[in-house]
């Protein structure tokens, strides 16, 4: 079956859907070789030329009519990044059945601080995992969590999350892995890495940890210090494996 495709575009006032008076609205009609109608698709945009809904149509030649089979919606914030994708469906009673759903945030200065993504399986389960980072006011990342969803408690699990830290020229001086234990249900280190610099920004310290849970506390494992002379090279370097 050969298909062709018409493309419509038109302006139409959305006084019910959306703020502004008037957004772009464009068809998509796809006929067979016939001129019957096949399928449609129809997109909304906002002022700023956005994509904020797409509606998926077929004809349903016997009741001779566009019948809805999937919504997609879009967000965006006053920056213009995208802040939340949403996909439905729909089944053959018309009735709209989430597929998924994504999320997004940024901070002041275009970092983003969030992606959080939604599935739902065929028995309409909820599943999903989300992501957080912070930043400092030099845009530096000073924190970055996982999560999982927790379909029976209805809840964000934290997976794992990392610390960073830094001097004042930039150089970062910590980092810090923590991972989920499901036995105890908490969150418990895993290594750190623990820098230091001198006046010229060379390294004179890079030193490794392991969390004991035991102990609860970090045990070295390994140690390297060096030390450079007036023209900033390496003349000194001691490593010391601390296991």
């Amino acid at each position: 079956m050969n298909r062709t495709a018409l493309v419509i575009l038109c302006v139409l006032p959305f006084f019910s859907l959306f703020a502004e008076n008037r957004v772009l609205l464009d068809f998509t009609i796809t006929t067979n070789a016939d001129s019957d109608n096949v399928a449609k698709t129809e997109c909304v945009y906002d002022q700023r030329g956005n994509r904020i809904l797409s509606t998926e149509y077929k004809w349903n030649e016997e009741n001779n009519n566009w019948e809805i089979i999937a919504k997609n919606y879009f967000t965006y914030d006053d920056s213009n990044h995208m802040t939340l994708e949403a996909y439905y469906k729909w089944d053959s009673t018309q009735d709209s059945l989430g597929i998924a759903k994504r999320e997004y945030a940024f901070d002041q200065s275009g970092n983003r601080t969030l992606y959080a993504e939604y599935k739902w399986d065929s028995s309409k389960h909820l599943w999903g995992s989300k992501s957080e980072t912070e930043y400092d006011v030099k845009g530096q990342k000073t924190l970055s969590a996982n999560y999982k969803w927790d379909s029976q408690y209805y809840c964000w699990v934290v997976t794992s999350k990392s610390e960073f830290a830094y001097d004042e020229l930039g150089n970062d001086t910590l980092t810090i892995q923590y991972e989920w234990s499901r036995k105890h249900r908490a969150l418990f280190g895993v290594w750190k890495r623990v820098c230091s610099y001198d006046n010229n920004g060379n390294k004179t310290l890079n030193a490794r940890y392991k969390w004991n849970q035991e102990n609860s506390s970090w045990i070295g494992v390994y140690k390297t210090e060096t030390a450079y002379n007036a023209n900033n090279k390496a003349i000194i370097e001691q490593k010391v494996q601390l296991e």
